[in-house]
């Protein structure tokens, strides 16, 4: 760049973050603050509403991604992916990402109905193979640790051929 020249803003939206802390501070906050469990009120009377047993009922709001960028300020999920992309950046939004996909591992094997997780997981990237290991983990840890093993085995007797 030639000597006295200013050099000139490219254009755009300035950065939402100045800092991969600012960000990591503000997903921190979304985890604290947006998920959990929260008491069910009666929408009529505004009332908490309780189980059979006179205990207060609660609804679980789990993490997504489209809950952690509406947080962040972004306008769309791909605004976050777009962030990933940045070096300073890309390990705390893994990580963030990382956590929600937990929380959807851990209900595939806790919760009743895990239809929702399992239709999560498979849209990021896991197979029902690693679903049902993760499932069996969690229900009978002795049973997915053999199966693993198992699988160990028919991989060394037979490797794939690289072309």
């Amino acid at each position: 760049m030639p000597k006295g020249k200013k050099r000139r803003n490219k254009g755009g939206r300035p950065p939402a973050f100045k800092s991969a802390n600012e960000l990591s501070k503000r997903i921190n906050a979304y985890f604290d603050a947006e998920t959990g469990c929260f008491p069910i009120k009666d929408k009529d009377t505004g009332e908490f509403l309780h189980d059979k047993h006179g205990k207060i009922m609660f609804e679980v709001m789990p993490p997504t991604v489209s809950g952690l960028a509406l947080f962040l300020g972004f306008c769309d999920r791909q605004s976050l992916y777009d962030y990933k992309s940045r070096p300073e950046f890309s390990c705390i939004i893994k990580k963030a990402v990382l956590q929600i996909e937990r929380f959807h591992e851990g209900r595939c094997a806790t919760d009743g109905k895990p239809v929702g997780s399992i239709f999560w997981l498979k849209n990021h990237k896991w197979k029902d193979d690693d679903a049902k290991v993760a499932m069996n983990f969690f229900t009978n840890p002795l049973q997915a640790i053999r199966a693993l093993d198992e699988e160990d085995r028919k991989r060394n007797r037979n490797p794939t051929k690289s072309s």
